[in-house]
């Protein structure tokens, strides 16, 4: 089982670096921010969680889970309750299993009973932990899916970033930290972040990128009902709440003309398509990075 930790947070700075060497720099920069930090609250029970980092292609791109932007293409669609996209899932693993000669341990019901004493992060946590492996071989597979995922490597979020990006684009490698050690109050009822970290996911992609995932939530709004189900949220209303129980993101820019730089330095160190997704298709694009890279300055 992993472990999850929950926060709101209010505002977003904002890095531009000129060249892949500044962005190298402002990593380094915030290394040693948290190594003091660490230092001040050794003996802490709130101690500063990891730094996550996700790099997107294009710098205007929102932070949105593959299951956000499957909805906008769904005319009149409403958030989707926390119970109801597990039941989806469970009535989807029989045709997976068939198909992938693979079987999924679920041991909850499909349908859901939170008791009402539990508190929101509970019920959010107990309804997607325990179908923990399963929700990440679906993330990772493409079925519509509330987690983003996130990496504990700035270098692989910046792949992700510069891989696919327009050299006359800005890429965007954001970096968020769930709490800087003050540690976070109760649930305001707003929406708010959960992030989740697993040593006991299935899916080899997992490892090999170093992931984490984040899911957002809040209570729907039903008229004279505080106690409304749960339901997924959107991770950019979360990011500009201005709720005063501050967690971190930053947002670093970095202009698209620095690809080739990245995307070199990074395959130098064995940081590759192939190496984050070890398959066919990836093996082919490293290969076709590594033999014509250099054709367009012969």
């Amino acid at each position: 089982m992993g472990d999850s930790v929950f926060g709101s947070i209010s505002s977003m700075n904002i890095v531009e670096c000129n060249t892949w060497e500044d962005f190298e720099g402002w990593h380094q920069s915030e290394l040693m921010r948290r190594k003091i930090a660490n230092s001040t609250v050794l003996d802490d029970p709130f101690s500063p969680s990891d730094l996550l980092f996700r790099g997107q292609s294009n710098s205007n791109y929102k932070l949105e889970t593959t299951l956000d932007r499957y909805l906008k293409n769904v005319e009149g669609h409403i958030p989707i309750r926390i119970e109801d996209y597990i039941s989806i899932v469970n009535e989807s693993r029989s045709q997976i299993e068939v198909f992938t000669q693979q079987k999924w341990d679920l041991s909850s019901s499909s349908q859901l009973d939170f008791p009402s004493m539990k508190s929101p992060e509970m019920e959010a946590y107990e309804a997607l932990f325990t179908h923990e492996k399963y929700l990440i071989y679906l993330r990772h597979h493409g079925f519509p899916s509330p987690l983003l995922d996130w990496s504990r490597s700035p270098y692989v979020a910046a792949f992700f970033a510069f891989e696919e990006a327009d050299e006359n684009t800005p890429v965007a490698i954001f970096c968020y930290q769930q709490d800087d050690g003050s540690g976070t109050s109760g649930w305001s009822g707003d929406a708010r972040i959960a992030t989740f970290s697993t040593n006991d996911a299935s899916h080899p992609r997992h490892f090999l990128q170093q992931s984490q995932y984040t899911y957002a939530f809040d209570r729907e709004q039903i008229v004279d009902n505080p106690k409304g189900r749960l339901q997924f949220a959107s991770h950019e209303r979360v990011f500009e709440s201005n709720d005063p129980d501050q967690n971190f993101l930053t947002k670093v820019i970095i202009p698209g003309n620095q690809k080739r730089k990245a995307l070199d330095y990074l395959n130098r160190f064995n940081l590759n398509a192939y190496s984050l997704f070890q398959n066919e298709e990836s093996l082919l694009r490293t290969i076709a990075f590594q033999k014509l890279r250099g054709i367009a300055g012969r």
